[in-house]
């Protein structure tokens, strides 16, 4: 409820604005607390309502947005939803937002464009199929180089978040995964070793 909160302080600290466009995520990442968090079944908000918040943030001075959704491009169809509600409104923001190579569909780069969106954040995480299988991700490499090509041909900053260490990691498998870094056009972050949770895998 940004009337209830003291959005301009956090702004005038440096901070950036939020919004969430749904709760929960189906996905079955094996080091995530997410499920564990807001549950398994997404709750999807209604575009009109997360164009609302972002309005009323902008009438306090927010001018940048970050998604916080687990995965805002799963469901697609409401990712796009909220974009094109977003690019009908009177106020242009822009945005950043974590989303997964996961089935993406091109035509959601252009959308999240239309609407504002400057740059994602892509959890990439690995290169070689058998070590994404490790960590519960469902996508390929080669979904990370169409995602790349997509957000910059749509004028959107990919920066691909890659973990190293995972179940299944080799000296082989790293490699592989370097070699798909030196491919992509975006920025790509590297970490070493995955969180351990309770509750998760």
């Amino acid at each position: 409820d940004y009337d209830a909160f003291p959005l301009r302080t956090y702004l005038a600290a440096g901070g950036t604005a939020s919004v969430q466009t749904k709760r929960g995520c189906g996905q079955k990442c094996t080091y995530c607390t997410y499920p564990l968090l807001e549950g398994r079944s997404a709750r999807l908000r209604h575009p009109d309502d997360v164009r609302d918040d972002v309005l009323r943030a902008v009438d306090q001075g927010a001018d940048y947005f970050y998604v916080v959704d687990s995965t805002f491009n799963l469901p697609a169809p409401h990712a796009l939803a909220v974009c094109r509600s977003l690019a009908a409104s009177s106020v242009k923001s822009r945005w950043t937002a974590y989303v997964t190579p996961l089935g993406f569909n091109p035509e959601l780069a252009g959308a999240m464009a239309a609407a504002g969106c400057a740059s994602v954040e892509v959890g990439s995480e690995a290169a070689v199929p058998a070590t994404l299988a490790g960590m519960g991700k469902e996508h390929s490499p080669d979904d990370i180089l169409k995602i790349d090509r997509a957000f910059l041909a749509a004028g959107i900053t990919p920066a691909h978040f890659f973990l190293f260490g995972g179940p299944g990691e080799t000296e082989v498998t790293l490699e592989a995964s370097l070699a798909l870094i030196d491919r992509l056009r975006g920025v790509s972050v590297v970490m070493i070793g995955l969180r351990v949770y309770p509750g998760t895998d």
